[in-house]
């Protein structure tokens, strides 16, 4: 995935491949993103970032099937709602909607909403255009 002239290399375009808990997301995105809409999964994550060993319960859900116009064009997506609770001592929780194009699988809308601890900046977006590379 490029974004803003950088290359990432992501699961779904939201994780990192080196995350400790990059298969359970992974696993949870994929089951979501191809079953109907009201299709859940739940997964405990865990930060091993700096060890810091917290931990948290993601719920995913396949929300609904939506159309966005993006770049004057209609895409189809499926929106899914991403909720992330920490766990123990951990008192994050935020909600994540996200919209994956359905040709290309990539997120292409993000809205974010903090509940408790940190809130983070820049996590509302629209994709302006979608380029699809040819093979």
């Amino acid at each position: 995935m490029t974004q803003n002239g950088r290359t990432y290399k992501e699961i779904f375009g939201i994780i990192s491949k080196d995350n400790a808990s990059a298969a359970d997301y992974a696993a949870a995105y994929r089951k979501v993103l191809s079953g109907p809409p009201g299709t859940v999964s739940e997964f405990v994550s865990t930060d091993s970032a700096f060890g810091s060993g917290q931990h948290w319960l993601n719920r995913v859900e396949n929300d609904a099937l939506e159309t966005l116009q993006i770049g004057g064009e209609a895409r189809p997506t499926v929106r899914v709602v991403v909720t992330e609770k920490g766990i123990g001592s951990n008192y994050f929780e935020a909600t994540w909607r996200r919209w994956f194009d359905v040709q290309t699988g990539a997120v292409i809308r993000q809205a974010y909403q903090p509940i408790h601890g940190q809130a983070y900046a820049n996590q509302d977006w629209t994709a302006a255009s979608i380029v699809v590379a040819k093979p």
